[in-house]
């Protein structure tokens, strides 16, 4: 009569512990399902990040191969300069040359030569007109012609020089008085011609400057 107590006793013992572990179990289905959710979701990240990096790596193989293209172009484009630059330096080489060997041909005239541009300024000043003036190229070139101080009455060519420079055809020559005491001033003949770059094209003015005595020399001779 003892003994049944003790076994519904055991048995209500195993219930209870029937209960607990089904408990756990459903606690742990529950972690299961909420970890395969978090496995899930983050699977789905990752899927989404691998396809914006192959994305983003196609962007950078296209801006690879665009910026190899361009550094192709800069190449190209820096030895088509460095062709000008030396097509230029050859040119300038020779332009020094020509401007070296035209100043040598203007210091060996006995005249005093000055030529200007469209804006009367100088642009050539030879050696009798360093002589005559007094002045050095570095003095004059570039510098207005009205500007500068010579023994010229400048109101009496002016005139004529502005009428060269709109294209008149007439080269006058004039017998002047100088207006400066200072030697070698004189009488002098001043000799006016068009200057043209191209036919047609005026580009400037050319004075010849010469001593009215070695002007009559010089006609003298050519009569003879």
């Amino acid at each position: 009569m003892t003994g049944a107590p003790t076994s519904e006793h055991g048995d209500r013992e195993n219930g209870d512990a029937v209960v607990v572990v089904r408990r756990a179990l459903d606690a742990a289905y529950e972690q299961l399902q909420t970890s395969n959710e978090v496995l899930a979701a983050a699977n789905d990240e990752l899927r989404t990040t691998i396809a914006e990096l192959e994305i983003t790596n196609g962007e950078l193989q296209t801006a690879n191969e665009e910026l190899e293209a361009l550094t192709q172009q800069l190449h190209t484009a820096n030895e088509e300069i460095a062709t000008i630059s030396d097509e230029l330096r050859r040119r300038s080489d020779e332009t020094d040359e020509v401007n070296a060997y035209l100043t040598a041909v203007l210091d060996a005239l006995d005249h005093a030569v000055v030529v200007v541009d469209t804006d009367l300024k100088v642009r050539t000043w030879n050696r009798l007109a360093q002589r005559r003036w007094g002045r050095s190229r570095q003095e004059t070139v570039r510098r207005s012609l009205l500007g500068l101080d010579l023994d010229l009455p400048m109101d009496g060519l002016v005139g004529p020089l502005r009428s060269l420079l709109d294209g008149d055809d007439a080269e006058p020559t004039f017998d002047l008085r100088s207006v400066d005491s200072r030697p070698p001033s004189g009488p002098c003949v001043v000799r006016l011609a068009a200057l043209r770059s191209v036919p047609g094209a005026v580009s400037g003015a050319v004075i010849v400057v010469t001593a009215a005595d070695a002007a009559g020399v010089g006609r003298a001779a050519n009569r003879h």
